[in-house]
């Protein structure tokens, strides 16, 4: 190694050969090796869910992100009930836009733990075709007890291991009396956030409520309305990424298990029915892919679970099987459809 520093040389003449101190070439491989250990790593922005909770199952999700942290708001916007950004350039590169989070190639496990066992899905890969998003279904719980969901993530076998959790509990048993607390939305937008850095308020408040499960009932994201409009599939994907990195929704979730359903703005646009005219390039088969990337689903999408002796709740789905919306009004014209309606009135029996 040369250096040209004079206090460094040894010997007589210019650009002598020097030797460099031990502890500097310690440092050097100290500084490369901790740039090494940040290109692997791997983040949970997006958070954990616990989906799907019932006496005895669960499905676990997550998406692997390539950053700590999303990107800012930097944008101003109106103060209407819908809060539309202003100045928006709908044309950036979705890496650049507010809430942006990119993902990461790599894999992940869930563990499940609470009950003297542990339960393991093995090291499932997170790739671009799924939008870097995984999941397990578990099976075999025990009815009424509280688990710990362990979330590990890695870029590669050898690579360093990124953590998160979350916390659930089961469904009661059948036979069993039981309170129970639960907490509902619906329809969120982005730039209605209350808190341009943790996100919506609702979250925070239904946090401290330590609910038994939370319903969102539709409406997650909107592909339809502006910053940006989800006119492609790289953007409608940012949508779930924004609202997924708000720090309030993250610090619930790790608290408490979902049930979601989706609506017409997070499947494709307003009052959308199977054969929609597309939205951009959405179209209803591909804006089904994207929900279920964020929402895998064990079965149908319409559900039921029973919460202990006392309760039971449907989870009905309104844009699957609908009729054309303009379709003459008259016996034959269905929100539900034949077959959804044939289970309700099977399952209420």
């Amino acid at each position: 190694m040369t250096n040209q520093h004079p206090s460094a040389t040894h010997g007589k003449g210019h650009g002598a050969t020097v030797r460099t101190p031990a502890v500097l070439l310690i440092l050097a491989c100290l500084v490369t090796s901790a740039q090494a250990v940040r290109g692997q790593a791997v983040f949970f922005t997006n958070g954990a869910k616990a989906m799907d909770v019932t006496a005895r199952e669960v499905t676990a999700w997550t998406r692997l992100c390539a950053s700590a942290h999303p990107n800012p708001v930097v944008h101003g916007r109106q103060e209407k009930v819908f809060r539309h950004p202003v100045g928006f350039d709908e044309q950036m590169p979705v890496e650049r836009m507010d809430g942006g989070v990119a993902g990461t190639e790599g894999q992940v496990r869930f563990t499940v733990s609470g009950d003297g066992r542990t339960l393991s899905s093995g090291w499932l890969q997170a790739s671009p075709e799924r939008d870097f998003t995984a999941f397990h279904h578990f099976a075999g719980l025990r009815p009424g007890t509280a688990y710990r969901l362990l979330v590990e993530g890695r870029k590669a076998p050898r690579s360093p291991i990124s953590l998160t959790e979350t916390s659930f509990r089961t469904a009661p048993d059948t036979a069993l009396a039981a309170d129970l607390h639960i907490t509902t939305s619906t329809c969120q937008y982005f730039w209605s956030f209350d808190d341009s850095t943790r996100g919506f308020h609702t979250y925070l408040s239904m946090a401290a409520l330590r609910p038994d499960l939370y319903v969102q009932t539709g409406d997650y994201v909107y592909y339809d309305k502006p910053g940006p409009l989800a006119t492609t599939a790289e953007k409608a994907r940012h949508k779930w990424h924004a609202m997924d990195g708000w720090p309030s929704l993250r610090a619930f979730y790790a608290q408490t298990p979902v049930w979601m359903l989706k609506d017409d703005h997070d499947l494709i646009s307003d009052d959308a029915f199977p054969g929609s005219k597309p939205y951009g390039d959405i179209t209803v088969d591909l804006g089904l892919r994207i929900w279920h990337e964020n929402v895998p689903l064990r079965d149908k999408p319409y559900r039921t679970v029973r919460l202990g002796r006392d309760l039971q709740l449907w989870f009905l789905e309104g844009r699957e099987y609908r009729s054309r919306n303009d379709m003459p009004d008259g016996a034959g014209k269905s929100i539900w459809g034949d077959a959804q309606k044939a289970w309700l009135e099977q399952t209420l029996s």
